[in-house]
């Protein structure tokens, strides 16, 4: 490749990025939705219990207060068993002091756990109604917090206490899953390209570019989740920012670390095929391991 069509090439990844930029946003009810999963351990031995979330608004997606006798009502009640409807009329007439709504969502849980994944209420608080007491206890009220927001309920002498699972430690090894991959692949091209003496430039360039690229991937999933297309399309974007920032880099520092191949074009091949093979590595290894986002 040489200095006239790296330029060349250069020009069209700058078009292309100028095409993603100014892509319009379509509107559409596809693609994940936020969801709110609810972990409750118990004092003592596990019991079964239905479970809602309590909204502060009175209506948050297809999602509405139910009254009594409605349509909405006799519907909700006809996809329930015997014993749902009886959770579903005590989760109804159950009187917030605080003034939430129930929408008429009701999930059964024999496993410790419920998942609202469809338009979960933003402000909430956690229902639970246990059929082998009649009892009903709720906790104080809540908040998401992430596209995909996870919390740890624990019931102890009546009394339910909620709190967020932040999963430190696993974003922390996601993260580092990724740069190690990234690393592994890009340095062996390096040395495939006969660039051994420029691995230093190499290690500091996907320092940077890595911890940027990351960390915007850590935001957006965390705002906007990240098992749709939307986020790898973003992904795509960053790679090729990515890839425009280490060619430049490239040029200046790791050409002339090849005696036989000095050329600034080789370079730029070695920037594309590195990110190229990142960018499929780390698809690769989010399917393989879906939590690595």
């Amino acid at each position: 490749m040489n200095m006239k069509t790296s330029k060349q090439f250069l020009r069209l990844i700058v078009f292309v990025l100028l095409c993603a930029m100014l892509a319009t946003t379509v509107f559409a009810d596809m693609g994940p939705k936020p969801s709110v999963e609810v972990r409750v351990e118990m004092e003592g031995e596990q019991r079964a219990f239905y479970a809602t979330l309590l909204s502060k608004e009175k209506s948050t997606g297809p999602h509405s207060v139910v009254e009594p006798g409605s349509e909405s009502d006799t519907w909700w009640r006809e996809q329930l068993s015997e014993q749902g409807k009886q959770a579903y009329d005590a989760m109804q007439q159950y009187k917030d002091p605080d003034g939430y709504y129930f929408l008429g969502e009701v999930f059964s849980c024999s496993g410790g756990s419920f998942v609202w994944g469809y338009y979960p209420p933003q402000n909430f608080k956690v229902l639970l109604w246990f059929p082998d007491t009649g009892e009903l206890v709720c906790s104080e009220s809540l908040e998401r917090y992430a596209f995909e927001s996870v919390f740890d309920a624990t019931l102890s002498g009546g009394k339910l206490s909620v709190e967020k699972d932040l999963d430190i430690s696993g974003k922390i090894a996601s993260f580092l899953a990724r740069v190690a991959v990234t690393l592994l692949l890009e340095l062996g091209l390096a040395l495939v390209f006969g660039y051994r003496k420029g691995i230093r430039f190499v290690l500091i360039a996907n320092l940077v570019t890595q911890l940027g690229l990351n960390a915007a991937l850590a935001v957006y999933a965390h705002s906007s989740g990240s098992g749709d297309m939307f986020f790898f399309l973003f992904y795509l974007l960053l790679e090729l920012i990515v890839f425009a920032a280490e060619a430049i880099f490239y040029c200046f520092t790791l050409a002339k670390t090849n005696e036989k191949h000095p050329g600034k074009g080789r370079v730029v091949l070695y920037a594309l095929l590195a990110n190229a093979l990142s960018f499929f590595g780390g698809i690769g290894l989010n399917l393989l391991w879906p939590m690595v986002f």
